[in-house]
Order: structure tokens, then sequence, then C-alpha cells
């Protein structure tokens, strides 16, 4: 593990500890991460099966920056933002307030693009519904 954060740099020490963001893997501190849902996630990603899980806030201004490009339809920011490899077409939005969690797919359609859809469904094979993405059992699912 790496003795500084990711994102600002600092030096973990006991006051200022180390976790991992659970999209992307790197080192964060705690003033350098917020929550998710830990449906945001892919299950595999979550091994302890926390209800919120701490994310870096790179991860999380790309994922709200590539909700809001599949909303207003804007392909060419979407692909942009998708290949950072950040972007996990399988699992939900987080929730904002006054908004539902959605899918990718769910938001391309709220958008009205097309050429979104097509290449989620026919390129990504993008879920239309919540799926399973680890190996925890149906009960846990149904939880969530």
């Amino acid at each position: 593990d790496n003795p500084f954060c990711f994102m600002c740099n600092s030096k973990f020490s006991v006051l200022r500890r180390a976790s991992h963001c659970r999209n992307c893997g790197v080192c964060i501190c705690n003033q350098c991460s917020v929550s998710w849902n830990k449906l945001s996630v892919p299950e595999t990603f979550n091994v302890k099966n926390e209800t919120t899980v701490k994310v870096c806030k790179s991860c999380d201004s790309l994922s709200k920056m590539f909700r809001k490009s599949l909303v207003d339809a804007d392909y060419e920011r979407a692909l942009t933002i998708y290949n950072t490899g950040n972007i996990n077409l399988r699992c939900q939005f987080m929730a904002m307030k006054g908004v539902e969690a959605m899918l990718p797919i769910h938001c391309a359609a709220e958008g009205g693009s097309l050429r979104l859809l097509q290449w989620l469904v026919d390129v990504h094979y993008c879920p239309i519904k919540r799926i399973r993405t680890g190996n925890r059992n149906k009960q846990n699912l149904e939880d969530g």
C-alpha cells in the first residue's frame, strides 16, 4: 500500500487513516472520499458487504459527469468519460436528492439518444435491470 493519499498526497498516520476506493482501488484519506450505496459498486468490490462504501472524489465526479452526459444525450462526452476506465455499466448510479437510482441504460433512455442506447446495449450489453455481480446468495440481493 502507498503511504500517501492518491488524491491530496498527504501522508497517512494514526489520525489520517488510509482506505481504498471501492470503485478504482486507489488509497485515499477520509477527506478525499465520499460514501456510495453498496449497490453502486459490484459485489466483488465490497467484500465486507458494507451498506455504504468509500469511493474517491475523482470516481464520484466521473460518475456524476457520466450520468449527466447520458441524460443530456451527449454521446461524445459519455464515451470520453467512459474511456477513463472508472465507469461501471452494470451498477446503478447513486441516487441523488429527488432522483431515483437508475442504471446507465435508464439515463440514456431519459436523454432520448438512440445512439447512446445502441452503444450501451449492442456494444457493452448494459443490463436493463439490476443484476447480481458476484457470488452472494439470492437473499442478500433481495435485501438490497
